[in-house]
């Protein structure tokens, strides 16, 4: 269990490798997920992500390789999408119920937009030009931490796996040896054929799930603070579990954006209309 899901592996086997060393390559690639969940949970004080939301306003703040790597992808997916996909709509979410006790980012009625994100590369620091800005990354970093995960697992060797955060997204690496991919099923569309997956990303996102109090959806239109409809979902193919995970709730808020030469293959989206 982390950020508020359950993560899981498969790991088929691999030629005369043996089950206990897989298992070990697998409990180290978890490791990665737990990290991933200390460094960057909204809930957690002493957290990297809240330090960030307490200081980057006053003045730059440190980060790790991962962290800058991640930050610099969000802003990224935050200009190809025109600002559907916005990491800054903490204060928004806090406001609608969705955070509860013990967030790093206060609540507010307004985003500041991922425009007052300063990153500096070579000094390896983040910080805000807006009191307002504070960030929440819930919709990207199971990705993240799925990627950190399938690293680790190259890194011990391991080719044929298959790695899934909240079943929403997944990563494939290799399949079963004799198999040309894995087979995905999408919950959501349970009469459309299985995706297959190999040596890519499929990420999910939805409405439904988790509500805010007054019963509308925790994905948030950031340039009105209005809740996507809780019918609605969206599914994407990436090269990585992080740009799938961003992508997919950036379609799920404006359907029809233009991706251009992006690697990024929606497969699944579907009508939709906002509620307040």
């Amino acid at each position: 269990m982390a950020m508020g899901t359950r993560f899981e592996l498969v790991l088929p086997s691999e030629g005369d490798r043996s089950t206990a060393d897989l298992r070990a390559a697998g409990e180290a690639a978890l490791l990665e997920i737990e990290e991933a969940d200390k460094r960057l949970s909204l809930f957690r004080a002493d957290s990297l992500l809240s330090l960030v939301n307490r200081r980057a306003f006053a003045r730059p703040v440190g980060l790790d390789g991962e962290t800058l790597e991640l930050l610099t992808l969000a802003l990224g997916v935050y200009s190809k999408s025109r600002g559907v996909f916005d990491i800054t709509v903490a204060p928004l979410m806090g406001a609608r119920g969705l955070h509860g006790a013990g967030s790093s980012a206060a609540p507010g009625r307004r985003v500041a937009g991922s425009g007052a994100i300063i990153l500096d590369q070579r000094a390896g620091s983040v910080r805000f030009t807006d009191p307002a800005c504070a960030l929440d990354l819930g919709a990207i970093a199971k990705g993240h931490a799925l990627d950190l995960a399938a690293r680790s697992l190259g890194e011990e060797g391991v080719q044929r796996a298959l790695l899934h955060g909240g079943t929403s997204t997944v990563l494939a690496l290799a399949p079963p040896e004799g198999q040309d991919a894995w087979r995905i099923s999408l919950a959501q569309a349970p009469d459309a054929a299985p995706v297959e997956l190999c040596q890519g990303a499929l990420s999910v996102s939805s409405g439904a799930g988790r509500l805010a109090p007054d019963g509308s959806g925790h994905v948030l239109d950031p340039r009105t603070g209005q809740a996507v409809a809780t019918d609605a979902f969206s599914a994407v193919l990436a090269p990585s579990a992080t740009l799938a995970d961003a992508w997919s709730t950036a379609l799920l808020v404006e359907p029809d954006l233009d991706l251009g030469s992006s690697p990024i293959s929606p497969i699944q989206t579907t009508a939709l209309t906002t509620t307040t």
